[in-house]
């Protein structure tokens, strides 16, 4: 009959509508994934880049605290020996063994070799905070890399949901548009006005 012709070129035009809909769908879902999966390589290669310098640092503050307790006990020594050679600068018989100017020599020497330690060990315990507070601050970025890519796996899985849901819903249409199409091939068929060319559409599933 002619409401049925006429259905099924409506329906035609629907169907090449929505399949032209479905590849824009497709497409813009291609173009979206591939620049995810590009911006998730590109933050696991900084946050594998970041993972080495943090193990660099470790390994230089190891270093540094290795070299601050070597100075540490150095420092010690050198004031157990200055307070050896203070107590022997009271004494009488140091002054008749190596003579007074001798002493006080030794005395400054050690002191002067124990300033320069101090300022070296106030060096390295400066450079040692602040490469804690680098290893810091590069552990709050990894972890807010970490967060980013969590965030674009997500976004990655919904995208992958929603283009599931899309053809689940996409089947469905075309199941009730071939079930409409059939009552109406019942209706007006053979045993309507004697049209039995009309054939059901051919929908994709």
């Amino acid at each position: 009959c002619l409401q049925v012709a006429e259905l099924k070129s409506k329906l035609d035009s629907a169907e090449r509508f929505l399949g032209t809909l479905e590849k824009e769908r497709l497409d813009q879902t291609r173009v979206t994934c591939i620049h995810r999966q590009k911006e998730k390589e590109s933050l696991n290669g900084e946050l594998h880049e970041l993972k080495i310098e943090n193990n660099l640092l470790k390994e230089k503050n190891a270093l540094m605290n290795h070299k601050k307790q070597q100075y540490e006990c150095e420092i010690k020594r050198l004031n157990k020996a200055l307070q050896d050679a203070l107590r022997m600068d009271c004494s009488p018989s140091l002054e008749d063994c190596l003579g007074k100017s001798e002493v006080e020599c030794s005395r400054e020497e050690m002191q002067t070799e124990m300033e320069v330690l101090k300022q070296q060990v106030q060096i390295y315990e400066e450079d040692f905070k602040k490469e804690r507070s680098d290893r810091e601050r590069l552990n709050q970025e990894k972890e807010e890399l970490q967060q980013i890519i969590q965030t674009s796996q997500s976004q990655l899985n919904r995208l992958n949901s929603q283009n599931i849901n899309c053809k689940h819903a996409k089947i469905k249409c075309n199941k009730f548009i071939k079930q409409y199409l059939f009552e109406l091939y019942i209706t007006c068929g053979p045993n309507g006005d004697g049209d039995s060319s009309y054939h059901l559409l051919s929908l994709p599933p």
